[in-house]
């Protein structure tokens, strides 16, 4: 970036995604939640940062799975036609892709899940 550049505004770029981006930490604690991913999953991220992943998502769902996965194994998942299970047993056709979150001195500090409507899905 040239000097006198300001800086990128993450959060802004965050919030006009139109996929749902979801971040936790190694305990599944949820630390962002876009306004996509409010839209998707019908919960506002001010009653969802903060709280386990377990309390937005059945235990089982496969975002928790991929998500537990990517922590312990420090690599990404993808799945082109998958689906987000949400409370109340209704599910959504998504693109799902997980990625490892790596600190400052390389160690896994969280991981990141990125849903995309699934249009193909959604007409089966």
């Amino acid at each position: 970036m040239p000097p006198g550049t300001p800086a990128p505004d993450y959060g802004g770029l965050l919030a006009s995604l139109p996929d749902a981006v979801i971040g936790v930490r190694p305990d599944l604690t949820v630390f962002l939640w876009n306004a996509a991913a409010e839209a998707l999953v019908g919960r506002a991220a001010t009653r969802v940062v903060g709280r386990g992943l377990a309390d937005v998502f059945p235990p089982d769902a496969r975002v928790v799975r991929h998500l537990t996965e990517t922590l312990r194994l420090a690599e990404g998942r993808a799945e082109a036609e998958s689906e987000v299970e949400l409370a109340g047993g209704r599910t959504v056709p998504v693109s799902l892709q997980t990625a490892p979150i790596h600190g400052p001195a390389g160690g896994i500090i969280g991981a990141v899940v990125l849903l995309s409507l699934n249009a193909v899905g959604a007409f089966k």
